[in-house]
């Protein structure tokens, strides 16, 4: 599943991978920030969209993009923040039937009760304290990274650039921010525990204190659910860049793209090239 400015797209092909299929584009004419495939119940797929005329939506497919139908109640403030776009939608646990959040720019996360249908505000992130002190990135500031601890139903983090890492131990009342040890980009006059631009993050699914992220100044693990970051760079040439994937089933191997720094965002030689750790 693909999701491009022109629409979605979907390649398909067996597991021999040699040859590939083209389908669409999907969603003519609108940008696809996000893509999802709920697996719970009957397969469900969602797409975060946006249109510089419409605004931003969430469509919704049961027959694997076939058919859309979009959403009349999408995520709204209450607070009185702009809502931009919305840039990912993720599937609640496997005890949670129905379950969504969606996070977006300016940044902010929703929940849904009813398969995407109806959205509810998070306020205890969006209204956090330091709020007043949260800067954007180059792509907005956006709520990109959303992370249920598998384990524990009222844990979760979120990744916001350019703002951080926050972690809630009561289901999204309330948030801390968990950058210790990651690089300040934007410090603010009273908030010294935010500022950090996190790219990417993503939860070891059988160990939910082992996290990973690619940050805007580097690639980092946390062993204790984020309250701490070390930097895992041994062997990559530059340590700036935006993709982060974990192979589904081996935790220990990750998938990085570095790009050549922060201020000349390229390939390195000008050769795409993907890194790999087999050790966590």
């Amino acid at each position: 599943m693909v999701g491009t400015q022109k629409g979605a797209f979907l390649l398909t092909s067996d597991e021999r991978r040699e040859s590939w299929s083209v389908e669409g584009p999907l969603l003519k004419g609108w940008s696809v920030f996000d893509l999802t495939l709920d697996r719970r119940q009957t397969p469900l797929m969602y797409a975060a969209v946006g249109h510089f005329i419409y605004g931003p939506a969430v469509h919704i497919s049961d027959d694997f993009g076939q058919t859309w139908k979009q959403v009349e109640h999408v995520p709204r403030y209450e607070s009185g923040h702009k809502l931009n776009n919305v840039w990912c939608v993720v599937p609640g646990r496997e005890s949670e039937p129905g379950v969504l959040y969606a996070g977006v720019d300016e940044a902010g996360l929703f929940v849904s009760q009813d398969s995407g249908w109806h959205w509810e505000e998070v306020s205890g992130l969006s209204s956090h304290p330091s709020r007043e002190e949260w800067c954007p990135g180059a792509g907005g500031l956006c709520c990109h990274s959303i992370l249920l601890d598998p384990s524990n139903d009222r844990r979760m983090w979120v990744g916001i650039s350019a703002v951080g890492v926050f972690r809630s131990e009561d289901a999204g009342k309330s948030w801390c921010p968990s950058n210790d040890g990651l690089d300040i980009i934007i410090e603010g006059k009273t908030h010294k525990d935010v500022g950090t631009c996190v790219h990417r993050m993503i939860l070891d699914p059988l160990n939910s204190e082992r996290l990973f992220q690619q940050n805007h100044r580097g690639v980092f693990r946390s062993t204790n659910g984020g309250q701490r970051w070390e930097r895992i760079e041994n062997g990559i040439p530059n340590n700036f860049g935006f993709p982060m994937v974990m192979l589904p089933n081996d935790s220990n191997t990750l998938f990085i793209v570095p790009q050549e720094s922060d201020e000349f965002r390229f390939a390195a030689d000008g050769r795409l090239t993907v890194y790999r750790t087999t050790d966590s």
